[in-house]
């Protein structure tokens, strides 16, 4: 049975850490500082076989040449995200294998934040990074919102029970945006003071799921049918362009 882990670094965010106690192998997921992972594989006694990435800000991908060094992992990501360390370019694949976990994750291009942005998935677990957050979505650096929105759009269709594994504590924020802009949803309410319990409690508030996403962030509300009419009030009938305003609204807020 894999353990998926996540590892506290900078302020915010996660690296996520998947491992099999029984053989001792791990991967981490956008490794954006080597230090508390080295920490957790040897206080584990894991050793590192892989590094998966999702693109290439900095703060996904400065522990790689540490982590290189000190374990000879296979890494897998495009030119921009890996550059001289890269093994296995996913530029054009589907899919990956972590053989030594036994572990096969599709690959979806998720252009959006990053042009490069890509997310790995399968029945089970979503490896997002940046593109898909616990109640919202990544800034648009380099796409559009027409790019982002047909990315969300491609997520929506996964299991509802899929666990999301996004690479930022930010669902309190999200949540009090969310509140801002449907005042009168009671799920989002919900989710809001449990978040905010949580999070009083200085305790993680992932993994997701595609089911609570659909029903409580905004970002995805705005692209499913079931939901979009909670946004009349904004009036704008394209659903592209109205996720467009809405990310706009929360670039401000």
């Amino acid at each position: 049975m894999l353990n998926i882990t996540p590892i506290p670094a900078f302020s915010d965010n996660y690296l996520w850490i998947i491992s099999d106690s029984k053989t001792h192998v791990a991967a981490i997921i956008d490794p954006g500082d080597a230090n508390p992972v080295i920490r957790y594989l040897q206080n584990h006694n894991l050793s590192l076989e892989y590094i998966v990435l999702t693109h290439h800000h900095n703060d996904h991908i400065a522990g790689i040449a540490q982590l290189v060094k000190q374990y000879s992992p296979k890494v897998f990501g495009n030119q921009r995200s890996a550059g001289e360390f890269l093994d296995i370019d996913i530029s054009h694949k589907n899919s990956i294998n972590l053989e030594k976990l036994q572990l096969d994750l599709n690959v979806l291009h998720t252009p959006g934040h990053t042009s490069d942005h890509v997310v790995y998935f399968n029945n089970q677990h979503l490896f997002c990074g940046d593109t898909l957050f616990a109640a919202g979505c990544g800034r648009l650096f380099e796409g559009t919102h027409v790019e982002m929105f047909h990315s969300l759009q491609k997520l929506t269709k996964l299991p509802a029970q899929t666990k999301i594994y996004c690479a930022h504590e930010y669902t309190l924020q999200n949540l009090n945006f969310a509140c801002s802009i449907l005042p009168n949803n009671q799920d989002i309410q919900t989710r809001r003071q449990q978040v905010k319990d949580l999070r009083e409690q200085n305790k993680i508030t992932l993994p997701s799921t595609i089911e609570i996403e659909l029903a409580t962030n905004p970002f995805l509300m705005c692209i499913n049918p079931a939901t979009q009419a909670q946004f009349k009030e904004f009036n704008i009938a394209d659903p592209v362009e109205l996720f467009g305003h809405i990310r706009k609204l929360k670039d401000k807020f």
